[in-house]
């Protein structure tokens, strides 16, 4: 009912094959919304679809575990290049030379993007604060942001380190996640205060970690590229770094490419985290094999993300749960969950579960071109061979 006591309006949605969840795939049915609600899935008469609903099929929209909308704007601008630090070296400077206006279309571009193809909620990363003023009211909704804190690891606390710390405040103050960037680019310092503070401690958080050879290189041995850039090697890995300051629990890792030995055992002990993996930005920097049997051999659950439009060929969460089959062997199903029921966690608002079971947030992605049925229909999706999906519009049938 709605507050006034009216009965609200029903929204219903049929075709020829519905995925509620990766393992209930059902024929000819009717989801049927309200309030915003998936209310119910129910059989219908295959005679009474249309040849366009016949030929579709209904799934939970995506849900991308990691994206940088702000960096839309240099899509195409900067080669992969040898090395990883070089090419973070040439993307800040090609996003230092563009004006505010132009990072705004940019992250209003991968925004419409993701959506577009059947994405309905965004874990963003934002280091510039440039995401949510540039996008509509009800795109923001779907855009759950991260604010980036980084002070390059100082040996002691700097003016670096007290901005990160006031960002890290006022984000928490309005809704937002925080994202120390690293644990090679946030200092002892900084994690150290933000795990001592129970505010921000309990913040949703999201950290890149163990991405490259360069990263890895640094924390344990203070060598490589990054030591004329950053502060005094910590002498030890990312994950122990984390946890020395009660950071790791709950944490959602971001790349995972190159987890050490000691890692994986923290891994395994550790309480509420998962590592996202962007397949992709994989392939972008031509890397070598992902370890995703290492994460199962741990019991921490791998999800998947774009990154940003900088570091990958196209947003667009289909395109990465295909190259997921076929680069991890992933199963349909476990490709699936990767995108949907698994980033689900994650995302901070009501009813969200990344499926299209009664009571989930009414999140549907219709995917056209399916000639087979509900048995072949995760199958098809998984591997690419239907349309990109299109976001039902759930207030406009009746």
């Amino acid at each position: 009912m709605s507050p006034t006591g009216a009965t609200e309006r029903a929204a219903r949605f049929r075709a020829g094959a519905v995925i509620v969840t990766s393992d209930d795939v059902r024929t000819s049915s009717e989801v049927t919304v309200v309030g915003g609600r998936i209310a119910s899935v129910s059989p219908v008469p295959g005679h009474t679809l249309t040849d366009e609903e016949r030929s579709s099929v209904l799934a939970p929209a995506w849900i991308n575990a990691h994206a940088h909308l702000e960096l839309g704007a240099l899509s195409g601008r900067v080669p992969p290049g040898e090395r990883f630090v070089d090419w973070v070296g040439a993307l800040l400077g090609a996003r230092g030379a563009l004006g505010a206006d132009e990072l705004k279309r940019g992250a209003r571009a991968s925004a419409d993007a993701l959506l577009s193809a059947g994405t309905a909620h965004v874990i963003d990363v934002d280091s510039l604060g440039v995401v949510r003023p540039a996008l509509a009211p009800d795109v923001v909704a779907r855009v759950h942001g991260f604010v980036e804190l980084l002070d390059a690891s100082p040996e002691a606390s700097d003016a670096r380190t007290e901005a990160a710390l006031a960002a890290a405040r006022g984000a928490v103050h309005t809704g937002l996640g925080l994202s120390p960037h690293g644990p090679h680019t946030a200092g002892d310092d900084l994690l150290a205060a933000l795990g001592a503070d129970a505010v921000l401690r309990e913040a949703p958080r999201t950290v890149h970690w163990a991405e490259s050879t360069e990263e890895v290189e640094w924390l344990r041995d203070g060598t490589g590229p990054f030591e004329r850039l950053l502060g005094p090697s910590p002498r030890t890995t990312g994950l122990e770094r984390l946890a020395r300051h009660g950071l790791l629990d709950g944490t959602l890792l971001v790349h995972g490419n190159l987890p050490q030995p000691e890692e994986l055992a923290l891994l395994e002990r550790a309480r509420g985290v998962a590592v996202v993996h962007c397949p992709g930005c994989h392939s972008f920097f031509g890397r070598g094999p992902f370890p995703v049997e290492r994460y199962r051999a741990v019991g921490v659950p791998v999800l998947l993300g774009t990154d940003s439009a900088a570091s990958n060929d196209a947003l667009d969460m289909g395109r990465e749960v295909r190259l997921a089959r076929e680069t991890l062997g992933l199963s349909p199903a476990e490709a699936f969950d990767a995108a949907t029921r698994g980033p689900a966690h994650w995302i901070p608002r009501p009813g969200v579960t990344g499926t299209l079971s009664p009571g989930s947030a009414a999140d549907l992605a219709r995917h056209a071109g399916h000639d087979g049925g509900a048995d072949t229909a995760l199958e098809a999706l998984t591997a690419g061979r239907l349309a990109r999906g299109v976001l039902e519009d759930v207030g406009a049938q009746s």
